[in-house]
């Protein structure tokens, strides 16, 4: 069944819908809606809220939404030239905000919160936002597993921050971080997303940060507190940009695998391209113990390793570093001279192609010449996004649906990203999962073995922003 209204008189029709319907918003500029919806679908009946136009229903002003019931969608619609704290809240389970453009500004506060369980933010367009708090927070007071998936999103230019903190572009927190989220950051595009040193703040466990590209951005991913973190297939593509930076680690049990990390130039403290810290008086900054570092390829890096930064007592200990690649054509070191001695490193099958190491820890193998190293060798186009991303108004939102509940959609990516056993430096191990448009529904297609050419084609044929 299909009922046809406009935005701000959705409620009229609630007690109508029933699992498998869909609600058709009628074009329009609305402003300052405040709306809940409360409608209860089935996770294979969803019910979908969506534009008659993609793009053509657009909120303004003070946004209020709050998706509150199951498994319902809402796709296709515009948010800007205003704002509020908390202007979408994802409550409820299987809740999914798909396809939006949000450039909500005239706010100081989360613009998305969401809650347990189950609930997907994907093919979203969010940009050009300056005021202060995180632009997507996961709520952080849930005592047990989110299953919060974010994913296939474009997310860039996110201004510094005049503070100095709090400005992060995702944050997943919890209160006791030893509680398992169990979330996903999967496959999205960041660009330019400035606003402080954290770009996304992991303060909490078993989460999984894969295939994502980050561009141009003067932050990191921030393991801040928290255990059994896994980061996997990342590409980070920061064109020398004065700031940029990779990952910073704190905490324990986390793994680093199949990450590219490329021209990042902040320095050789915080903005390392792998920056692992000791723990310092405050409670958030954990002792890093048994970290695997694996797999990975740094091109023309301006730093890097920092192991032992900060002024913290404890350091870092039990670290493995395993086939991973280093290549400089500068005279930049690879180990920050910032750091400290660390604790029972292991280093095994690294490849050196530099001129300086730095301060070397003990046993780090042996450099060769850069002129060794094969470039070609080194694909780049299979790190990052490999998927169709931002919004895809061209295809019907349910075509884009999983099918699954997030929580086995986290099982499965699990298991390609927990084999910690090394194949080799340079071949991501993430099976790529891509989506093709056939008659404008896009099938979701398992291959592994695609190559970069295909990838490239597929991604060009993509209608994203």
């Amino acid at each position: 069944m299909e009922y046809i209204v406009s935005f701000d008189k959705i409620s009229s029709v609630f007690s109508k819908v029933k699992p498998g319907d869909k609600i058709i918003l009628n074009d329009g500029t609305i402003n300052n809606l405040s709306i809940n919806i409360n409608t209860k679908g089935a996770l294979l009946n969803r019910i979908t809220i969506k534009p008659k136009n993609p793009g053509k229903v657009i909120l303004t002003g003070k946004v209020s939404i709050n998706l509150t019931g199951s498994y319902t969608t809402l796709a296709n619609i515009v948010l800007k030239d205003g704002g509020n704290e908390n202007a979408i809240t994802i409550k409820g389970n299987g809740n999914r905000l798909t396809g939006c453009d949000i450039s909500l500004d005239n706010t100081n506060g989360p613009i998305i919160m969401v809650y347990p369980k189950n609930n997907r933010i994907d093919h979203c367009y969010i940009h050009d936002f300056t005021k202060e708090d995180r632009w997507i927070q996961k709520d952080p007071g849930s005592k047990s597993e989110d299953y919060i998936l974010i994913d296939h999103n474009i997310i860039k230019n996110r201004k510094k921050g005049s503070k100095g903190n709090g400005y992060e572009t995702i944050q997943l927190r919890n209160e006791d971080n030893k509680i398992k989220s169990k979330s996903i950051i999967y496959q999205n595009m960041f660009e330019k997303c400035d606003g402080e040193l954290e770009m996304i703040s992991l303060k909490s466990s078993d989460n999984i940060v894969a295939n994502n590209t980050i561009v141009s951005s003067k932050a990191t991913i921030t393991l801040r507190s928290g255990f059994n973190n896994y980061i996997s297939n990342n590409k980070f593509l920061q064109n020398n940009t004065d700031g940029s930076g990779g990952l910073r680690i704190t905490g324990e049990n986390h793994t680093i695998k199949s990450n590219l990390f490329k021209e990042i130039n902040g320095g050789d403290t915080n903005n390392c391209a792998i920056c692992v810290i000791n723990k310092t008086s405050t409670t958030t900054y954990q002792q890093v113990k048994n970290l695997k570092v694996l797999n990975n390829v740094f091109l023309n890096n301006n730093c890097d390793i920092g192991l032992g930064i900060s002024k913290g007592k404890l350091p870092p200990t039990d670290i493995n570093f395993s086939d991973n690649i280093f290549y400089k054509t500068s005279k930049n070191n690879v180990f920050s001279s910032q750091g400290s001695e660390c604790k029972n490193l292991v280093f095994n099958n690294n490849k050196y192609y530099v001129s300086n190491i730095g301060a070397s820890p003990k046993d780090f193998g042996s450099i060769e010449s850069p002129s060794k190293f094969i470039q070609s060798s080194i694909d780049e186009n299979k790190y990052g996004v490999t998927e169709l991303f931002g919004t895809q108004w061209n295809v019907e939102p349910e075509t884009l649906d999983l099918n699954i509940e997030i929580q086995d959609y986290y099982n499965q990516l699990k298991i390609n990203v927990s084999n910690t056993d090394p194949i080799g430096p340079i071949e991501p191990v993430i099976e790529i999962i891509i989506p093709e448009v056939v008659n404008k529904n896009v099938v979701y297609k398992l291959n592994p073995n695609l190559t970069s050419e295909q990838i490239k084609k597929i991604l060009e044929s993509g209608n994203s922003i």
